[in-house]
């Protein structure tokens, strides 16, 4: 969409994008692609890619199934591909060599990838702790860190200058969308984690504990340009009565 003037067009004509909302793309670091997951005519996943200035149609990335994309680095997209009653970490280049397996552990969902490329953070059964929580994997391989059990946690990324992490958490639930907090931590320089208790964060109060740490009173607060700039959604609810005559 041109904000200036509303007008909006659809980047992926023809293709009804699939999998968890928020989840179903991402778009390239450098603002210029889109990755979205779209199932084919056989109601197989698939991973397309198409340039945000539209001069080139989209393409799908060949010889993979799979939905959740994120960009990664080295023109390596990463997914998540369902096998069985199980799903995994894979990364793939965008023409479709190189596909690879970034782990052995099984995962719920793909969530992001660290500001230096290195770690993608995926919600998935900690090990140690027996329950769904949100761990770190290494793209060049090796153990994952866990990064929190708190109770549904969900939202983890990176500011754009990789300064800052947040974590978001919910609280609950309205008829029309998600609340809960945002935690914006400071991060020392070079650093992906702050300093976190063995096993990741296992309560809200752990996380708001840590020095410097600012709260959002919003479950998807998101980084913008700069560590002073966020994005939130506020949702309202119009309802009306109506009167329908009983024969």
């Amino acid at each position: 969409m041109e904000l200036d003037t509303g007008h909006d067009e659809s980047l992926l004509p023809g293709l009804a994008i699939s999998g968890q909302v928020g989840l179903a793309y991402d778009i390239s670091r450098d603002g210029r692609q889109v990755v979205a997951a779209a199932k084919d005519r056989d109601g197989k996943p698939r991973l397309w890619l198409r340039a945000l200035d539209r001069q080139s149609p989209a393409r799908q990335i060949p010889n993979v199934e799979g939905d959740s994309p994120l960009f990664g680095r080295n023109a390596e997209i990463f997914f998540r591909k369902i096998e069985g009653d199980s799903a995994h970490l894979f990364g793939i280049r965008e023409d479709g060599s190189g596909l690879r397996q970034v782990s052995e552990q099984a995962i719920a969902l793909p969530l992001g990838v660290s500001q230096d490329g290195e770690w993608i953070v995926a919600s998935a059964k900690s090990v140690a702790a027996g329950a769904l929580g949100i761990l770190a994997f290494p793209i060049g391989g090796g153990v994952p860190v866990p990064i929190s059990s708190a109770a549904g946690t969900y939202h983890v990324t990176w500011s754009t200058d990789g300064s800052l992490l947040f974590i978001s958490v919910p609280s609950g639930a309205t008829a029309s969308r998600v609340v809960g907090r945002t935690y914006i931590i400071v991060l020392a320089r070079g650093e992906m984690f702050p300093a976190m208790p063995v096993g990741g964060f296992h309560s809200e109060a752990e996380i708001a504990g840590l020095p410097g740490v600012r709260v959002v009173d919003a479950f998807d607060a998101t980084p913008g340009p700069s560590g002073n700039v966020y994005a939130f959604s506020r949702a309202t609810v119009q309802r009306n009565l109506y009167r329908i005559p009983i024969h």
